[in-house]
């Protein structure tokens, strides 16, 4: 069973927050309005919203897992989670489903990291790794092309499980000598 939902299983009721990612006007857009890339086709506004936005979000996604890496403390805070959840579902809001599906598996791995206090270990690469390609994805997406996301990558972050950090051991006191008792006289 997955902790977090699937972008598509959200339902518009969840999407309703993003005010302005509608689509056309009654009127319909002008054909020289639309940027087609890939199997997408969206007004240029919204096009340009998107990108803008989901540009913001990751980099502040990486700055924030950066900060973390550094000096983990507990798991990353819950405006990190937030970042991932908002890239996957304003990427599913365009149409953008291989972000959506990164940023959406990326979002579970980091939900399941809050939930325990982890070992960091393998968590700088894997988290890293998702970023950077929906970083990839968005960059190519802004230049015209739509690319697939990495299936093996998607698998890795939904199947992650967090290992359980061990707590710290309690300090033990030096052992203190023995002393013999006089004997009474």
């Amino acid at each position: 069973t997955r902790p977090v939902p699937m972008v598509e299983e959200l339902g518009a009721s969840s999407l309703e927050a993003f005010d302005g990612w509608a689509g056309p006007g009654p009127s319909g857009p002008s054909a020289d309005a639309l940027k087609v890339v890939g199997p997408l086709t969206l007004e240029i506004g919204v096009f340009n919203r998107f990108l803008n936005d989901a540009d913001e979000a990751v980099r502040e996604l990486a700055v924030r897992l950066g900060e973390w890496w550094v000096a983990p403390a507990g798991p990353p805070d819950a405006r990190t989670v937030e970042l991932a959840q908002v890239l996957a579902a304003r990427a599913a809001r365009v149409g953008q489903r291989e972000i959506a599906q990164v940023s959406d598996a990326l979002a579970g791995a980091l939900l399941r990291m809050r939930a325990v206090t982890p070992a960091v270990d393998e968590e700088p690469q894997l988290l890293a790794a998702g970023v950077e390609h929906v970083q990839r994805l968005l960059h190519l997406f802004a230049a015209g092309f739509y690319q697939s996301a990495d299936s093996g990558l998607v698998q890795r972050l939904l199947d992650y499980q967090p290992r359980v950090q061990a707590p710290a051991a309690a300090p033990v006191a030096p052992a203190m000598p023995l002393v013999d008792d006089p004997e009474p006289e």
